[in-house]
């Protein structure tokens, strides 16, 4: 539901419901569309949920009656998919109980809509570590200098990504090509500017230096404390580019100092997350 809300323009404005009466009280059909008219949605829900309900609904006999004039596009956005058969102007047949039928119609001849920006199809926590990185070191009105949508879809490997950052020039940032540039990053400097820690290094000290971001590698998804003594730093995982478990990124500590790690770890249980602390600091 979520995703058919981000996408749809039609539900971003809140003036543009029009119910339609369908001549029974357990029916409830509306229109909604954007600004532009250029996102038309179609709603038919089944209030009773006990018996399936026929119907039958002329979308070309009111508001909708100009879009008939050439053929129609109809888009089911729960199953995400274009009915096998050209649907007619006239909607009909019977709801199971309690469900529902949403459309999305648009003219044959209009373009697809343009594909998601970036920002809406990467995970949040990608993003925020993306923009972590850039202002550790450029300041917001620079970072806004470069193009988001390559940034964002161009950025995987967050190691390399740090070690670009900290060595090209914010034109290079901004007019090259990030995912030729990342290429080039070699193993070297990835460890010069980011230390990783692992549950290898759990048993002794783990020494990193202070101008080095701290990388934590786990095997399973979690929410990573960094306890300082100016404070907790709350770092959710992500995935590792390479498959190989979890990371989570801390940036440069200002100074020496001494520092714990813990971990409340997000266990997937028959679709479900369940949390659980580990029970002792590393």
């Amino acid at each position: 539901m979520n995703k058919i809300l981000r996408e749809n323009p039609a539900f971003w404005q809140s003036d543009n419901f029009r119910p339609i009466d369908l001549g029974d009280v357990d029916l409830l059909a509306f229109i909604r569309r954007s600004a532009d008219h250029k996102n038309i949605i179609v709603c038919l829900i089944n209030l009773n949920v006990e018996n399936a309900k026929p119907y039958r609904w002329d979308l070309a006999a009111g508001e909708l009656a100009r879009l008939f004039y050439s053929p129609v596009n109809f888009y089911d956005l729960l199953n995400e998919k274009s009915p096998p058969e050209p649907l007619d102007k006239v909607l009909q047949g019977a709801i199971p109980p309690g469900d529902c039928l949403l459309y999305r119609l648009t003219p044959a001849y209009q373009p697809q809509a343009p594909a998601l920006p970036a920002v809406y199809e990467m995970e949040p926590e990608k993003t925020t570590l993306i923009y972590r990185i850039l202002l550790s070191r450029y300041q917001a009105y620079e970072v806004g200098r470069i193009n988001q949508e390559k940034l964002l879809r161009q950025v995987n490997d967050f190691r390399k990504f740090i070690a670009l950052v900290n060595t090209a020039s914010l034109q290079r940032l901004t007019r090259g090509n990030l995912a030729e540039d990342l290429k080039k990053i070699d193993p070297d400097l990835n460890e010069r500017f980011s230390s990783v820690w692992s549950f290898d290094d759990r048993h002794k000290e783990f020494i990193i230096s202070g101008d080095k971001w701290l990388v934590v590698h786990t095997y399973m998804p979690c929410t990573v404390y960094l306890k300082t003594p100016a404070g907790t730093r709350i770092m959710d995982s992500i995935a590792n580019p390479d498959e190989s478990g979890h990371l989570a990124f801390f940036p440069p500590q200002p100074e020496n100092q001494s520092l714990q790690l813990t971990f409340n770890w997000k266990i997937r249980q028959q679709g479900v997350i369940r949390r659980k602390w580990q029970q002792v600091d590393y």
